[in-house]
This record gives structure tokens, C-alpha cells and sequence, in this order.
């Protein structure tokens, strides 16, 4: 199977799980997991459990920026799949109105396991 992990925090978050870190907003956590394991269908193909870790921004209105892989799975077309289920899962809802930050990093894990 294939899943995805969501984590929220400053860069080098170490996620995986569905962490919220000091993000109190589970609704929101919840829409941005749900976007992104609808666009990350990647099993076939891997004969071994693999996984990266891709962060980005989430800006006030929901756009994404600052997408980067934070941990390559030494597999470059993994990889690409991965930054591509962030890029079409773009936009997200605007970040919660009493949220007090003007953007949200976010750190997920995409997984295949064998």
C-alpha cells in the first residue's frame, strides 16, 4: 500500500504521522491529508518499502510556495511524483481566519510499502 503523513512546523520537522505539531486546527489538517492522498497513487513499480519527505508553504489564501524535497528517496522518479501530488493538490483552503501566522509549512511523507 501507499500513504501519506502530514506534519506541521518549522523546517528540519521530522513528521511522518499526523502531527499537528502546535497547529490546533484539525478540520484543516485533515482537508490538506485528504487532498493530497487523493492525488498520491504511486504503488506500482516499487518492490520495496521507499518513502521522501516534501515540505512546503501554505500561504493566508491557500496557495502553495516553497515546494522542496526535505528527504530524497534516492529514487529520482519517486521523488517527482511526490512534489507532483503537492503541486496538483494546490490550491488548499485559506489558512483558518484566527490563525495568527501568515503561513503554515508543511512537511508530508510519501510512502510505498512492500
Amino acid at each position: 500500500g501507499s500513504g501519506v503523513g502530514v506534519g506541521f512546523g518549522p523546517d528540519g520537522y521530522r513528521g511522518g504521522g499526523s502531527g499537528a505539531g502546535n497547529f490546533p486546527y484539525q478540520w484543516y489538517v485533515h482537508t490538506v491529508k485528504t487532498k493530497l492522498d487523493s492525488n498520491w497513487n504511486v504503488t506500482e513499480g516499487f518492490s520495496r518499502r521507499i518513502y521522501t519527505q516534501v515540505a512546503f508553504t501554505i500561504r493566508r489564501d491557500g496557495i502553495l510556495t516553497n515546494i522542496e524535497v526535505e528527504e530524497g528517496s534516492g529514487n529520482e522518479i519517486f521523488d517527482r511524483a511526490a512534489r507532483r501530488a503537492v503541486e496538483v493538490s494546490s490550491p488548499f483552503p485559506p489558512l483558518p481566519s484566527d490563525f495568527q501566522e501568515s503561513s503554515l509549512r508543511v512537511h508530508v511523507r510519501f510512502t510505498v510499502k512492500r
